[in-house]
């Protein structure tokens, strides 16, 4: 209903509500002092951290359900038409903008865009996986995650819906009907692969990655081998 609260987490007391204008689509993300929430209409709203008082708003270019990042005072944000939006984390002013050629049918969603070391990466519902230089958007490198097969456009659908995984200097990034692939982060280059289909979250510890499948199954894969654990 628009509502984003500020709630203290030893105690459960709301210490700030915010009523919004338009129903949230996406959020909550987190840094420099600001909450980043989208709406469906494309507006990326930053309310102070401390107070939850609005310091700015920018209208996007279409929906945005994913949550938005924030590294060395930029926020980056996905919109559902292909396109990752960098913007000061001051004032909201538009920094740089790039955009992917998506498929006419896609899953419901996007890629959150991870903002690391100075780095963007985000996928996209054509499989790949792009990796933009945070200060001036200069892309460094795109990777393809899933390929397109079959003959209709259902069974072609390969998007990478899941926020890439960063652990130390390796990757790790997956597609619906696609693979789950680890690579370094710093020149891209593919250290494993092996079929998977996700559209969901992973996670890690120091050991495994773990992962859920669209048919339900949990699996923990070695993080340096992608050599299953448990299923």
């Amino acid at each position: 209903k628009g509502h984003v609260y500020g709630i203290e987490k030893d105690t459960g007391r709301v210490v700030w509500d915010t009523k919004l204008k338009h129903a949230v689509s996406a959020g909550v993300g987190l840094g420099d002092g600001l909450v980043l929430v989208g709406t469906s209409k494309g507006e990326l709203i930053a309310l102070a951290k401390a107070t939850g008082k609005l310091q700015w708003n920018i209208n996007l270019t279409s929906e945005i359900l994913s949550r938005p990042a924030v590294d060395l005072g930029v926020v980056v944000a996905q919109t559902v038409d292909g396109k990752v939006f960098a913007l000061s984390a001051s004032d909201g002013a538009q920094l740089w903008m790039q955009e992917r050629s998506e498929p006419a049918l896609s899953l419901r969603g996007t890629s959150a865009p991870l903002a690391v070391g100075g780095i963007v990466l985000a996928g996209f519902a054509s499989g790949k996986l792009a990796a933009f230089q945070l200060k001036d958007g200069r892309m460094l490198w795109e990777i393809p995650i899933a390929e397109q097969r079959g003959r209709s456009e259902i069974e072609r659908l390969v998007d990478v819906d899941v926020q890439p995984l960063v652990v130390g200097k390796l990757m790790y990034a997956a597609a619906y009907q696609g693979k789950l692939v680890a690579f370094n982060l710093e020149n891209g280059r593919i250290l494993w692969s092996r079929d998977m289909s996700t559209y969901s979250g992973m996670d890690a510890d120091s050991a495994s990655i773990y992962v859920t499948d669209e048919k339900g199954a949990v699996s923990a894969l070695d993080m340096n081998t992608g050599a299953t654990v448990w299923k």
